[in-house]
Order: C-alpha cells, then structure tokens, then sequence
C-alpha cells in the first residue's frame, strides 16, 4: 500500500540505537560501498530540496540531508539503502548538484536547502516567533502573543501580496502556505501532502516534515483515515501551487483554457483544460522542437518571439 521515499520497504518509529549490530552493519556497508564506488553518472529527478528521496536516482547515489549539509545518503536506484545519514570527512560539505562531498573551498561554509523554505515557516507560535504563517493562504499571517497565542488572521498589502515566514515580499515561490506541516499531537503519524493528493508526510515530531511517501497506483491519501485508499477520492487541500523551481507540478483545471506550467518562464510544457475536474491535468508537449508555451500569450510560438525567459 505504502512506497517509502526513507526506507526501501517501512517505517519503524523509534529510537535508534548505536547497538554493536548496527556498527557492524554500517561499517560493513561502508566497506561494501568502497568496493562498488557511485555511479559517476547519477541522475535523480527530486525536485523538493526539503526531502530526503531517490527518486529517479540510478545506481549507488549519494544524496543530501535536507537539513544538514555536511550528511548524505545512501541510494540504490530509488530505495534509500539506510535509514540514517553519513557523514562527509572534516572540513568538507556535501554538493548537492555534484552528489558528493567536497572540501569547503569558500571557507564561508554551507546552508542547509531546507534551511529557509519552508524551514522558517511556521504554523504555531514557537518560542521566538513573532509571525507565523496560514496553511493555505500565502498572502495572511498572523502575530504571535508573548504567551503563544495568536489573534485574528492579517492580510499582506496588494504591493507586497505574498507572506515568506518573516515578511510580505513579492515572490510567490517564497511563499510558507501549503507546506506539509506536523502539529502537536502528530508525532509517529501520517500527515496529507496539501499539494498531492497522491503523497503523504511521516511526522517524527513538530513542524514541517522531511520525509514523505506516496500511495500506490489507483489509490489516494485520506487525510481522515491516515491511511491510502483506492475509495480515497483525490481532494488537494492547496491546488495550483507554484514549486520552487517556478512551475505548478500537479494542476487541476478550474475553468477551461490552455495554462501554463512554469507562469514566469516561457517552458515547452502547458496545460490544456478541456473539462473541470479534481484530477491532474497532464501536461502537453509544444508541437516544436523550437517552440516555447508564452505565459502572456497562451499559446506555443517560436522561442524567439518568447516574451518571457
């Protein structure tokens, strides 16, 4: 029912212990792994920098820990190989464009990619806060109390629409609504993907979660049950929403028309909605090797006569 992004088959939540087997074992990998090096031609295809996933990787691959750049991960194809990460040697950090570690040539050191979106975006005031985000609405916020509590919901103003987690600003893609989140109480269980009926998050413990997975063909999340179903019917809490590298991976047509995929940037892919539905529209191809979807014009026309880029 389950396909784990973490683990290679399931979850056990608990707490781990640096028992003499898990040494052995994890040594033993080590020396498994120096004699099968990783593929020098890794490709994944992972586009969260906040999970810890395989997906699309080939061969033995390393890839980073969203909230530490200094660990990494081991992958087999798509199946994580373990449950914990690695560390790179002293002095070096982990890249994750190249998918190894490498010495720390700036010497300004490095930033988690879960750092800052959606790390600072929260959804209870914690010890520190002044503002905290809406779930699904990215241009409200609200004020945190010196007790914890907030008051009414507020607006940010039309020139600066879009709350990031500290401020209005202008960046739709910066915005923290509609990030999977674990409340109080969530602990050791299964939240909804907002964005993907389809997906899940795994709450090891308050505040936005690193490690997700997602339902079987056929079947859909079922934020009341917690659980996947084939009975499920697909309900995307946030719909439409623009990823950080600019594009809208999962879209539900609202009305018909052709859309496109990536708003800011000319992009060969759009969608074309012929019919309302929950469902996700499948994107569609340009007709053109050379030709683009125009986000002003929306239509496909020669790269050239592109407006946006």
């Amino acid at each position: 029912m389950y396909q784990w992004h973490r683990y290679s088959h399931s979850l056990t939540l608990r707490p781990r212990l640096h028992s003499p087997t898990t040494m052995d074992f994890r040594a033993f990998f080590l020396l498994v792994l120096a004699i099968v090096p990783a593929s020098s031609t890794q490709t994944c295809t992972n586009q969260n920098a906040c999970l810890v996933s395989c997906e699309g990787c080939t061969g033995i691959t390393m890839v980073h820990d969203p909230i530490n750049c200094h660990r990494f991960y081991y992958c087999k194809d798509d199946q994580l190989l373990t449950d914990s990460p690695f560390e790179c040697p002293n002095g070096q950090e982990f890249n994750p464009q190249t998918h190894m570690c490498q010495p720390d040539l700036d010497g300004e050191g490095c930033r988690p990619l879960c750092a800052s979106e959606p790390g600072e975006c929260h959804y209870t005031c914690q010890p520190g806060d002044t503002l905290i985000a809406s779930v699904y609405d990215c241009g409200t916020y609200y004020i945190c109390d010196a007790e914890g509590n907030f008051g009414l919901p507020k607006t940010c103003p039309p020139e600066k629409p879009f709350f990031d987690g500290k401020k209005c600003q202008t960046d739709e893609i910066l915005c923290c609504h509609c990030h999977g989140y674990c409340f109080p109480g969530d602990e050791g269980r299964l939240v909804a993907d907002p964005t993907d009926c389809r997906r899940y998050y795994v709450c090891l413990n308050e505040g936005v979660p690193v490690y997700s997975g997602t339902c079987d063909k056929g079947e859909h999340f079922d934020a009341i049950s917690r659980q996947c179903s084939t009975e499920a019917p697909c309900r995307t809490m946030c719909r439409n929403v623009i990823g950080a590298n600019g594009c809208i991976e999962n879209f539900t047509c609202l009305e018909k028309g052709r859309f496109a995929k990536c708003p800011s940037v000319c992009f060969p892919e759009y969608y074309d909605c012929l019919e309302f539905g929950d469902t996700y529209a499948p994107a569609v191809l340009c007709p053109y090797n050379n030709y683009l979807f125009d986000p002003e014009k929306l239509s496909c026309v020669n790269e050239d006569y592109c407006n946006k880029n």
